[in-house]
């Protein structure tokens, strides 16, 4: 690290943080967009001047290099390298903030490491446990951040029985200037810091970097048919961690690999890991929330995005206590904490996919049902058959995971539950149902469905959130899905205006028609998936749609 970096290497992390910015200056067409709209896919076309360009314009670097990005962020790429005329001095480049290790240091790996509970669980294991020296690579994108994951190295370095297992923490600070701030997806992040890795690891003659997430959250499988290909991140998706290994050692001319040891764990097996280990405590000590550029004060966490609810609800799972991740730390409760728009939306489908993968019988047709598990297949090194299956199994014990720690909270809050005093629009609320008082359509829907004695006829049961019709059934969830479908079948073989389902399901004037269009698609696919027979909800007038359906 005192002697600089190659040319080659400046080249890489030069490419890469073009990549980055690029990723971000460039508009997906906003949160409206996001969901359904055409802008999401973009073309970029970079000319780089490049101090080797013999080398990236080799069409095996150039192919890998766009094989990469496209999959990476769902984006089309040219790319077109100059020799550069005047660039930047090598010595000293990437490590100007920190001293190196000392003089002729030896490490065994080199680990990304982002200070959340995945990546604590991975330094535990390597450093703690296995007793290797490890080079923790971490991003510096602000002092809050950084500030963490130099608390949680230096917890761990005080844990260390032998002094040559002691690890060495650096952060590569990358930032760019808020005028660049449009789109906020990151999906380049992993070629960045995967690249910036491999250049360290190099320095060190390793041929290997490794990254630590849980196998549900790397395979990122989706759990609402909107999110289909680039808009589920693949941040440490088995293809890419396969292309970066491509592109690496088609580059440093040997085979180097970037790996992921968790792939086939769930989040709450790795915390049980760690508990093994007697070190849950330094969970409290981690961040995982999306929005941590937000947080301030004690809210280490939002509570709304992704990420935490994957953690808060993992934790439980675990059987972890209360200080290894205190509910205090939450700006919104990710339980009863109410919620609205996308961050509700995204807890009913969180639970309601939850639901649908405990009652897959057979990892066949779970494949038949995940259309994006095509990306993982070609890309595990084991027979395809297997991969399904372990793939399939993963999902099963993390739904059952799921399951185990909703259980756990419904009886902790069992007289919340009792009284019906849980926020409506919550986690909580999703699973146990809204209180009749705000369903704005209980009254008109109670007297439909009393059909239940005729076992061919069609039932929407408002109370599971679920639709039947003699042996098929449906379960929705407290969605939108199962709102529009109750508008539906109280206005049976009745054509409704889209301005109309706009009005009485989305209560919403500006909602968008492709939005409402999507849902009736979601619902016609979920009735299809699960076999129902005679029933169909019918768009042939432009702009309407009925339901026609068995009825006494």
């Amino acid at each position: 690290m005192r002697t600089g970096l190659s040319p080659l290497a400046a080249d890489l992390i030069e490419l890469a943080a073009y990549v980055y910015v690029a990723d971000q200056t460039v508009t997906r067409g906003g949160k409206k967009a996001f969901d359904y709209g055409d802008d999401w896919h973009r073309d970029f076309h970079f000319k780089l001047p490049v101090r080797c360009p013999e080398v990236w314009n080799r069409s095996e670097v150039r192919d890998a290099l766009v094989g990469l990005l496209r999959f990476l962020t769902d984006d089309d790429y040219e790319f077109e390298f100059l020799p550069a005329a005047n660039p930047a001095a090598l010595d000293r480049y990437l490590f100007d903030e920190l001293p190196p290790p000392e003089e002729g240091a030896v490490f065994d790996e080199v680990a990304l490491f982002s200070g959340g509970i995945d990546s604590l669980c991975g330094a535990v294991e390597q450093i703690l446990a296995g007793q290797h020296r490890v080079l923790l690579f971490s991003h510096r994108p602000e002092n809050r951040v950084y500030g963490r994951q130099r608390s949680l190295a230096s917890a761990i370095q005080s844990r260390i029985g032998n002094p040559r297992c002691s690890p060495f923490h650096f952060a590569a600070t990358v930032n760019k200037g808020k005028e660049h701030n449009r789109d906020f997806t990151q999906r380049s992040r992993s070629f960045l810091f995967g690249s910036m890795a491999a250049v360290v690891a190099r320095l060190f003659d390793l041929n290997r970097i490794r990254f630590y997430e849980n196998g549900v959250t790397s395979l990122n499988l989706p759990i609402s048919p909107q999110m289909i290909g680039g808009r589920a991140s693949r941040t440490t998706h088995p293809q890419t961690l396969w292309r970066l290994s491509q592109l690496f050692s088609l580059l440093f001319e040997k085979p180097f690999a970037v790996e992921n040891p968790f792939q086939w764990s769930t989040k709450p097996e790795i915390l049980k890991r760690l508990a093994s280990l007697g070190h849950s405590d330094l969970c409290a000590t981690t961040s995982s929330c999306v929005n941590t550029w937000q947080r301030r004060g004690e809210h280490t966490h939002c509570g709304l995005c992704s990420q935490c609810v994957d953690r808060r609800v993992s934790v439980i799972a675990a059987g972890l206590a209360e200080e290894h991740d205190p509910g205090r730390g939450y700006e919104c409760d990710v339980m009863v904490g109410e919620r609205t728009g996308a961050d509700l939306l995204f807890v009913e489908r969180y639970v309601g996919s939850t639901f649908e993968i405990n009652r897959i019988p057979t990892a066949h047709e779970f494949a038949a049902r995940t259309g994006e598990i095509a990306h993982v297949i070609p890309y595990t090194g084991m027979p395809s058959d297997v991969t399904v299956q372990k793939v399939f199994d993963l999902y099963r014990r993390h739904s059952a995971e799921v399951s185990q720690a909703i259980q756990k909270v419904i009886t902790s809050r069992s007289e919340a539950v009792m009284q019906q005093s849980y926020p409506a629009c919550s986690l909580l609320g999703a699973v146990v149902g809204r209180t009749a008082r705000t369903r704005p359509l209980a009254a008109e829907v109670a007297p439909l469905v009393a059909q239940e004695n005729d076992p061919a006829a069609f039932v929407v049961d408002q109370d599971r959130f679920e639709v039947r019709c003699g042996p098929a059934r449906c379960f929705l969830g407290n969605t939108k899905e199962f709102h529009l479908l109750v508008r539906l079948f109280q206005a049976r073989a009745q054509f409704l205006s889209i301005q109309t389902l706009r009005t009485d399901v989305w209560r919403d004037d500006d909602t968008e028609k492709s939005t409402i269009q999507r849902t009736v698609s979601n619902v016609r696919r979920k009735l299809r998936n699960e076999k129902f027979e005679n029933v169909e909800i019918d768009g042939s007038q432009r702009d309407y749609y009925r339901l026609t359906c068995p009825r006494k």
